[in-house]
């Protein structure tokens, strides 16, 4: 019974269960990178989340509400579930990193005043962008969280082994076949 007196289903697992089948999500919470992109929002602003999860002022905005959302979305354009589950080389983490240092830094550069930064912190706002899409593309690096979510799936492949009959006009009069 719940608080208003209801009576609320149990819900039972199977013990026939794998335990990585109980959590069918986990792959999802584990390569999921919007903790960290929070996280990114929340130091741009110069905010934290208390005990209570209620957000707090704790030290000085680095930008503006409009400037810490467009740096997050640049940042989630790497920093996703796609870019650590690909298998990633070297030269392509390079050069997507170079591709997304180039847009940051164009992007501090155009909009300083409607951003709402101080030019003194640019350095600061890039590093902190960089890094963490460095960190979650990383992941990808010759397919490393891939090879480890291999490990820890079952893989289900089906085929038809059954041979195919073929059911057009003329098979039927060609006794041969």
């Amino acid at each position: 019974m719940d608080d208003d007196g209801d009576v609320q289903p149990e819900v039972r697992m199977s013990p026939y269960v794998s335990p990585h089948d109980q959590n069918s999500s986990s792959i999802l919470y584990l390569t999921g990178t919007y903790p960290e992109l929070e996280k990114l929002k929340l130091d741009l602003l110069g905010q934290e989340k208390d005990n209570d999860e209620n957000i707090v002022q704790v030290g000085s905005p680095l930008c503006n509400q409009e400037g810490a959302l467009k740096l997050v979305g640049l940042v989630g354009s790497l920093a996703n579930k796609h870019g650590i589950l690909t298998h990633q080389d070297e030269f392509r983490i390079s050069k997507m990193m170079k591709g997304f240092s180039k847009t940051v830094r164009g992007e501090l550069m155009l909009r300083a005043v409607s951003w709402g930064f101080d030019r003194m912190d640019r350095n600061t706002i890039l590093e902190m962008t960089t890094d963490l899409a460095f960190l979650a593309i990383q992941r990808g690096f010759h397919g490393g969280d891939r090879r480890f979510w291999k490990g820890t799936q079952q893989d289900i492949h089906t085929s038809n082994d059954a041979p195919q009959q073929k059911t057009g006009m003329f098979s039927r009069m060609a006794p041969w076949k």
